[in-house]
């Protein structure tokens, strides 16, 4: 049977083929996979379980996104250089360790159940809409509107907002 010239056998692969190209367009999700490599690495984990997550060279982020069930089970320890860490949802079952240099540590959502640390250098430490609880010497401060301590040669500026 023919359609306009063209064999109907022949229309089903190009229908069938549509939805496979819009398919293609799509981004997956980035899962929990924390496997290092040399240099410089980006980690992303907004779904299943991944970790420990141990990468000390380099400049190295940690991205747990908004919407995000990520869970990493372990601790994430970063080396010297300009790490930074972002968690907007998921867990980190472990310490947190940025190690020395200019490191940043973002805290809008999720949980980390352990210590962050972060070493010598320039250190950034912003917590904004995350549940706190410590108990460092900090946490016993009525007023947790900033705290600036140096110790070792390192400066250490936190936030907290609400």
């Amino acid at each position: 049977m023919k359609f306009h010239g063209v064999r109907t056998r022949l229309l089903w692969p190009s229908i069938i083929s549509v939805p496979t190209i819009l398919l293609a367009g799509q981004s997956a999700q980035a899962a929990c996979v924390l496997i290092p490599n040399p240099g410089n690495n980006t980690y992303t984990c907004d779904s299943g379980v991944g970790g420990p997550l141990i990468d000390t060279g380099g400049n190295n982020t940690l991205i747990m996104p908004v919407r995000g069930t990520g869970f990493i089970n372990g601790p994430v320890v970063f080396g010297a250089g300009a790490d930074s860490v972002f968690i907007e949802s998921g867990t980190i079952q472990g310490n947190l360790d940025t190690g020395a240099g200019n490191d940043t540590v973002e805290l809008r959502g999720g949980f980390v159940n352990g210590t962050i640390t972060q070493g010598a250098g320039v250190d950034t430490f912003k917590m904004t809409g995350a549940p706190f609880s410590a108990s460092s010497k900090a946490a016993s401060s009525t007023r947790l509107s900033s705290l600036a301590e140096e110790s070792s040669g390192s400066f250490l500026r936190v936030t907290f907002s609400r």
